[in-house]
């Protein structure tokens, strides 16, 4: 599922919540980037959604193979 499937999701389940988008679209395509520069910018991005005072973070299934990424353990819910 994409990120504005998962954002139509989250203002249906979480109504009272306030939803912020953040779409990389400065550094795209990701796929080219080696798995270092796309850590550092994952946590970039998360330090400054961090700082904006986050509850909770969702990241939607990444649009390119990443090969760290099938490294890393992933939790996905039942509904995935």
């Amino acid at each position: 599922m994409g990120g504005l499937t998962v954002v139509r999701e989250m203002i249906s389940q979480l109504p009272n919540e306030s939803i912020i988008y953040f779409g990389d679209t400065a550094r795209v395509p990701y796929g080219p980037k080696s798995p270092d520069t796309v850590l550092r910018y994952s946590r970039e991005i998360t330090s400054y959604l961090k700082g904006e005072g986050v509850k909770a973070l969702a990241i939607p299934r990444r649009p390119m193979p990443c090969r760290r990424c099938a490294k890393t353990s992933t939790y996905r819910s039942s509904a995935s």
